[in-house]
Parts: C-alpha cells; sequence; structure tokens
C-alpha cells in the first residue's frame, strides 16, 4: 500500500506539521481542562516508530510547563496506571493503537484494569509519511501530526 502524499483527506481533523500539532494538542487540552475536571489524552501512532512516544513526552512537558498535573498511562494494552484517576485539573496521557480509540473499546479495557474512565477526550494521531498504514475509521484522530523527522530506532 503507497502512502499518499497528505492524508489529511481521509481524516475529518485538519494535518498539522510536528511542532504545530503539539502546540495545538496542548491549547486543546487547556481548553478542555476549563470545562472538565480532568483530560483522557490518546497519542495514536500509524506505525511503529511513527513519534508516539515523542509526542507524549512533548505533551507532558508543554502541559507542565503551564502548571497542568500529568499522570502518564504508557500504552493502553497494559495501562500501566495504579493511582487514582481522574483528580481534578489532571491530564492522563496514553498511547494507543486504533483498534483501541473507540471509546467502547477503552472502557473494556478501563474496567479490566479497574480505572475510572470510559472515553478518550483528545485523540492526537502521528504518522510517517514514509509508511504506509491502514486507515480503518475516518474520525480516528481530533489532531493529525504529520511526523516528517520519525528516523527508525536502532533495536
Amino acid at each position: 500500500m503507497k502512502q499518499p502524499e497528505r492524508i489529511n483527506e481521509q481524516f475529518e481533523s485538519r494535518e498539522y506539521s510536528f511542532e504545530e500539532g503539539v502546540k495545538e494538542s496542548i491549547s486543546r487540552i487547556l481548553d478542555l481542562l476549563k470545562n472538565h475536571g480532568s483530560v483522557i489524552v490518546a497519542v495514536i501512532g500509524g506505525s511503529f516508530d511513527a513519534g508516539k512516544t515523542t509526542v507524549s513526552s512533548r505533551l507532558g512537558r508543554g502541559l507542565m510547563e503551564n502548571g497542568t498535573r500529568i499522570k502518564w498511562c504508557g500504552s493502553i494494552d497494559t495501562l500501566e496506571f495504579k493511582s487514582e484517576f481522574p483528580e481534578s485539573g489532571e491530564v492522563l496521557i496514553l498511547t494507543a493503537e486504533d483498534v483501541y480509540t473507540r471509546d467502547s473499546a477503552i472502557e473494556v479495557k478501563a474496567k479490566k484494569f479497574g480505572l475510572p474512565f470510559s472515553k478518550i477526550d483528545l485523540r492526537v494521531f502521528v504518522y510517517r509519511p514514509d509508511r504506509a498504514f491502514e486507515i480503518r475509521e475516518k474520525r480516528l484522530a481530533d489532531i493529525l501530526i504529520r511526523n516528517e523527522r520519525a528516523v527508525d530506532k536502532k533495536r
């Protein structure tokens, strides 16, 4: 499968560069915090080495610079998160594959681990333009980040 030059026509969301996408994500999270007590953010990767960890780290750092409390979950597959959540004013950042981005799947996973949430408030999708991937749902991302700088990790 050949990756299209731009994939934003396949999504309902606007495509951003890496820096613009991180900035827009932080802005939306802060807006969500004004209206909700807490925010669940999923950073979703289009392929391996797409930049999920990098985006998550940048979001966390940017939010902490604004005085926002962050809790990290790691992958939705394991939900490596053991303290109580959500507390007012906190953001939970997790990484996910697209199969787990539907709220019904999130609710099942969270319930399995005894966590008190049932939906994702913001989905940030990051992809590499040099890697093809299958798009399963049009509404996969609220924010779409094209990560031109992603490189293969040494394994």
